[in-house]
């Protein structure tokens, strides 16, 4: 599919529309720096210089890594540096705006010393090691597959003897004009061999199915395309490592990316970031062999903190647009679930993933993980959600290749939806059938975003028992606080929560104190106090109820935020509190066949855990009491507003 390369300025929701999120710092948006030209490759003979330049426009000055001087935005440079190197070249708008790029000074030997050396050398044996770099890249293809696997882990041709056994839907494409979706997918054997060649085999049968609402059907398709696999796709992906306090066997998940690289074409680029609440890009986009080599070369910080994913995506996918090629691929990898975003949601990451046509893979390690929003955002940026067990990261390298490959091979299938006007999604089955074999695969089209339900947004973690900040999340205040002071009216609510740190009593006073003490850092930073309420729950509402881990007692002592704007729906309806996960969520299904929209919040009741269903979705406090008043008359039950 050609995609037309798109530069872009991130707008997050509840900012104006004049303010970006560039580096962690907010400014002002004035025009993006845009590059006019640029040089990304030079080769040399040892000894002497190689030029590169480079015009950029609505930048202030340029810096080379390794050169002790600034440039302007229409320069060039002569080097000669004495064997191969990679350089990054970065582009300044002040203190606002910069934008990074890689180049490379290939460094070959003179000739009289090649000459030499082809004299005093037997010639190497063939091998698809490719050298432009201080990494030791050697480019691993995939060939025919003997071994058990459920991942894409090789390639066959398709033949009366090698049916599909599995089918797997990988990108989804939404083409509003011609109203319809493309579906990109796997067919594989039962040794993960992507089959080739299928639509020259005339028994085979392949189907689609659409269930939305009303329209339910199932119809036989002739006509699709297959794209054989070619490594003139050239992909950019982004990934981003969770590295919050719930992470773990980061120098594992580090190993198999760095396997994952291997499987790159030397023309791919790939760029490595980690997350908690802040966001740090830890190299730009490298060729594969300069990737490996940032790895090698780089020091991971401790997990801690919390997790900001959707702040990463937008990040991540903000990183994306600065390159060259149009097939691009945001990768997120997380232990747990958005909790310190603030001003990111998973609609806003939606949107912009749509808008660039760039899919996100998200795969989820270990059981704090919830699928449902991180699966929305894969689903309706056209990506994939993958779950993994914590004694399964031994399979992260395989689902990275499958991820990338993909974009590379696939056969793609059309299905229309103009006619599905009253539904927000569409489940779609893709079926394969032949005398021997009958397999489908679903995945679902989102057509309108649904709102998402903010759950929970944390501003800081703390210490056992004690109130004060922790320097760690005085970015994030700092932030919060420069939005509230540009937007005066905005208002939120601060809400102070402790685990079992003391009696009751103990545990409601240090909640308040903690919800005080942030109030009182973002007044310091001149906030008027009408913009900031603060209340406490003690430790009625724990995060984690059985505290199994530190990481989740920390998770537990916190300050949350609740943005009372009435865009962003913060008043909700307590309604029913059930001793058991499954009675909320039958209660969910309930609410829903009703016209609501529901969530349960587990929280602690008579000392047991319990879980509350909250309606939620009204603006203004006048409206969730309307609201309420109508469930109190109309269902007979006895219902709050919070």
């Amino acid at each position: 599919m050609n995609m037309q390369k798109i530069k872009y300025s991130l707008v997050p929701m509840l900012l104006l529309a004049t303010v970006l999120f560039i580096n962690s710092d907010l400014f002002a948006a004035t025009q993006p720096i845009k590059v006019v030209k640029f040089t990304e490759y030079a080769e040399m003979e040892k000894g002497k210089s190689a030029t590169i330049s480079w015009e950029f426009e609505n930048t202030s000055y340029v810096n080379i890594s390794g050169i002790n001087k600034n440039f302007s935005a229409f320069d060039s440079v002569k080097l000669n540096p004495e064997k191969t190197e990679f350089y990054t070249i970065t582009a300044f708008q002040g203190k606002k705006d910069s934008l990074k790029l890689n180049f490379i000074i290939n460094v070959i030997p003179k000739k009289e010393e090649t000459n030499q050396i082809a004299s005093e050398t037997p010639s190497p044996e063939p091998t698809e090691s490719v050298r432009r770099g201080p990494a030791d890249y050697k480019r691993k293809k995939l060939t025919a597959s003997l071994e058990k696997m459920g991942y894409l882990n090789g390639f066959a041709k398709a033949t009366p003897l090698t049916q599909p056994k599995q089918l797997k839907i990988m990108r989804t494409i939404n083409l509003p004009e011609d109203k319809e979706y493309l579906i990109r997918a796997l067919a594989l054997d039962d040794f993960g061999n992507y089959l080739t060649g299928l639509g020259s085999q005339s028994e085979i049968n392949w189907t689609i199915g659409r269930n939305a609402g009303t329209i339910k059907d199932n119809k036989t398709i002739d006509d699709f395309d297959e794209q054989p696999f070619t490594d003139s796709i050239h992909l950019e992906i982004g990934i981003a490592l969770d590295n919050s306090a719930a992470a773990s066997q980061q120098t594992e998940i580090i190993s198999q990316i760095k396997e994952f690289i291997q499987y790159l074409a030397p023309e791919d680029n790939l760029f490595f970031s980690t997350f908690n609440q802040n966001y740090l890009q830890m190299f730009a986009l490298s060729p594969p062999d300069k990737a490996l080599w940032e790895f090698d070369n780089m020091t991971l910080n401790k997990p801690e903190g919390l997790n900001a994913i959707h702040k990463a995506a937008f990040k991540t996918l903000e990183k994306l647009g600065e390159g060259f090629y149009e097939d691009r691929i945001c990768v997120l990898i997380t232990f747990n679930s958005d909790d310190a975003s603030i001003i990111y949601t998973a609609n806003d990451v939606a949107t912009i993933a749509q808008e660039t046509e760039s899919p996100i893979y998200v795969i989820g390690i270990g059981n704090a993980v919830d699928s449902y929003t991180l699966r929305f955002i894969s689903e309706a940026s056209g990506g994939k959600f993958y779950h993994l067990l914590d004694n399964e990261i031994d399979q992260l390298k395989n689902i990275l290749v499958e991820i990338a490959l993909s974009n590379k091979g696939y056969y793609e299938f059309t299905v229309p939806v103009n006619d599905i006007t009253q539904s927000d999604d569409v489940l779609v089955t893709l079926g394969l059938r032949t005398k021997k074999t009958d397999v489908n695969t679903r995945a679902n089209l989102v057509l309108k975003p649904k709102l998402q339900p903010v759950k929970y947004q944390v501003v800081a973690n703390f210490d056992y028992k004690e109130s004060y900040i922790k320097s760690e999340y005085e970015n994030m205040l700092n932030s919060l606080a420069y939005i509230l002071k540009n937007n005066p009216g905005y208002k939120i609510q601060l809400i102070g929560h402790t685990g079992n740190e003391g009696s009751d009593k103990d545990c409601f006073d240090l909640s308040v104190q903690r919800a005080e003490n942030v109030k009182a850092y973002l007044m310091s930073q001149e906030i008027p106090e009408h913009q900031v309420k603060t209340t406490g729950w003690g430790n009625h509402k724990p995060l984690y109820y059985l505290q199994q881990s530190d990481w989740q007692q920390a998770y537990n002592r916190r300050v949350e935020i609740k943005w009372l704007d009435p865009e962003l729906k913060p008043y909700e309806i307590g309604t029913d509190i059930y001793e058991s996960q499954a009675e909320a969520e039958k209660a969910l299904k309930d609410w829903d066949d009703k016209g609501y929209k529901a969530y349960f919040d587990r929280i602690i009741y008579d000392n047991k855990a319990m879980y509350e269903v909250k309606i939620w979705g009204y603006g203004t406090l006048e409206q969730a009491e309307k609201a309420a008043a109508k469930i109190n008359a109309k269902l007979g039950k006895k219902v709050q507003v919070e």
